[in-house]
C-alpha cells in the first residue's frame, strides 16, 4: 500500500491556488453583475434620449407654431396699432417698430423729430396712447372673428391734452371697435367734459365727480348737473 503525503510546499501551494479561484470566481461573478447594471443603465439612456427626442421636438413644432402666428398676426396688429398711435398722438410719432436685442424682441417708436424711443423713453402721456393703440388693435382684430364683447376703459383720458383727448374719442368713433361691442363704456374725470360734448359717441360716458358718477347717454345731449 502506497501512501502519498504532501510537504508543506505544496499544501501552502494548493491553498493559494484555491485563494486565486475564490478571488477569479468571484471578479467573474462581480464582472456579470456589473455587465448587467452597464445593460440596464444603457436601456435608461436609450429611453431618456428618445424621450429627449421627443420633448424637443414638440418643443420645436410649438416654437414654430407660436412664430407662425407671431408673423401672421404681429404685422396687422402692428400695422393698425401704428396707425391709431399716429391719430393718438396728433402725429407726434409716425411709426412703430420692432427691433430685437439677439432673439429678444422690443418695440420702438419714430417721433416726428426723426428719433427712436422705446417705451420707457416716453411720456406718460405718449406710453398711454400707446399702450391704448396696441389693445384696440388687438380688440380690433379679434372682434372681427369672434362675436362683440363688453368694452370698460377706466380713465382713459388722464393723461391727454385736450388735442389729443379729441383725437382719441374722434378714433373710438370711427373704429370699429365703437361699433361692434354690445355695450362700451369710458370712464372720465369731470373737467374733461367740456372736450367731449358736442362730439356724437356710440358709446356711453361715466363721468366722474366726487364721490358718485353720473351716466351720460349720447354725451352730445349732456348737461351739466
Amino acid at each position: 500500500m502506497k501512501i502519498c503525503s504532501r510537504g508543506p510546499r505544496e499544501i501552502g501551494e494548493l491553498r493559494e491556488k484555491q485563494i486565486a479561484f475564490r478571488v477569479l470566481n468571484g471578479t467573474q461573478t462581480e464582472a456579470a453583475y456589473q455587465a448587467q447594471e452597464a445593460e440596464a443603465h444603457l436601456a435608461d439612456v436609450d429611453r431618456l434620449w428618445n424621450e429627449y427626442l421627443r420633448v424637443d421636438l414638440a418643443r420645436r413644432l410649438l416654437q414654430r407654431a407660436i412664430e407662425e402666428f407671431r408673423e401672421q398676426n404681429q404685422s396687422s396688429i402692428l400695422a393698425r396699432a401704428n396707425d391709431f398711435f399716429q391719430r393718438l398722438t396728433v402725429s407726434r410719432y409716425h411709426e412703430l417698430i420692432v427691433e430685437y436685442n439677439g432673439t429678444t424682441p422690443y418695440l420702438e417708436a419714430i417721433h416726428i423729430d426723426g428719433s427712436k424711443r422705446r417705451v420707457h423713453q416716453m411720456s406718460d402721456g405718449a406710453r398711454d396712447q400707446l399702450f391704448l393703440s396696441l389693445r384696440l388693435a388687438f380688440v380690433e382684430q379679434r372682434i372681427a372673428t369672434f362675436d362683440p364683447l363688453p368694452l370698460i376703459m377706466d380713465d382713459i383720458l388722464l393723461h391727454f391734452d385736450d388735442d389729443r383727448t379729441q383725437a382719441r374719442l374722434q378714433c373710438f368713433t370711427n373704429c370699429p371697435v365703437g361699433h361692434r361691442f354690445c355695450t362700451s363704456r369710458i370712464t372720465c374725470r369731470w373737467p374733461m367734459r367740456h372736450t367731449v360734448w358736442g362730439m356724437t359717441l356710440e358709446c356711453t360716458i361715466w363721468w366722474c365727480q366726487r364721490n358718485f358718477t353720473l351716466d351720460c347717454n349720447k354725451v352730445s345731449h349732456a348737461s351739466d348737473v
